[in-house]
């Protein structure tokens, strides 16, 4: 009795989406195969099943390498990415962008890496893919505001002599912001004495 060959488009070929983090059919793919990688050569070549099956075991290791699967890229929990487009050599590219959960270095609060927000780090600013946020968006606003803080304070103490009542003013407010009250007082009594 001859056995019936088995058809390779039914049988699950050691894909797990990275996303839904389920077994997937090779014709579940198809998404992914529209793909192209630049190659260390800065060759291009398509995706294929081949490309997507040889990363699954570093995959459980590390969560480096993503793709999803056409059923969470048409429920819209993942987006397809453009490889050609982000900045990568010694880590394989991203191919679709999902939601990922962080905890944040400030805070220690978990904070959500949105897809959106990934798209525009590595395809729009051209960040390395394999950088990752330490901090949530709220202590990232905070901490590029205390950089300005600083720089606006290296910028007015230049000129310490001839500051202006608004400058003063200013002073006062971004050491309060700080909480340094001796400085703060400082140029309050500063400003009394101006007016």
């Amino acid at each position: 009795m001859k056995k019936k060959p088995k058809n390779s488009k039914l049988l699950k070929k050691e894909l797990v989406c990275t996303c839904c983090n389920s077994q997937v059919y090779n014709s579940e793919v198809k998404e992914m195969q529209t793909l192209t990688v630049k190659n260390w050569s800065n060759e291009t070549t398509k995706v294929d099943i081949e490309f997507l099956s040889q990363y699954k075991n570093r995959l459980l290791k590390n969560k480096g390498f993503q793709w999803a699967c056409d059923s969470c890229l048409s429920l819209k929990k993942a987006i397809k990415a453009n490889p050609t487009k982000q900045t990568y050599c010694d880590h394989k590219p991203i191919l679709a962008y999902y939601d990922q959960t962080y905890n944040c270095d400030s805070c220690k609060s978990d904070f959500i890496f949105s897809k959106k927000e990934q798209k525009f780090w590595y395809e729009e600013l051209g960040f390395w893919i394999q950088s990752k946020p330490k901090h949530c968006k709220d202590c990232r606003k905070e901490k590029r505001r205390e950089k300005e803080y600083h720089k606006r304070i290296g910028l007015l103490k230049e000129k310490e002599e001839n500051l202006n009542v608004e400058e003063i003013a200013e002073l006062a407010e971004i050491y309060n912001h700080f909480g340094n009250e001796a400085k703060r007082n400082m140029y309050l009594n500063i400003l009394k004495k101006k007016a």
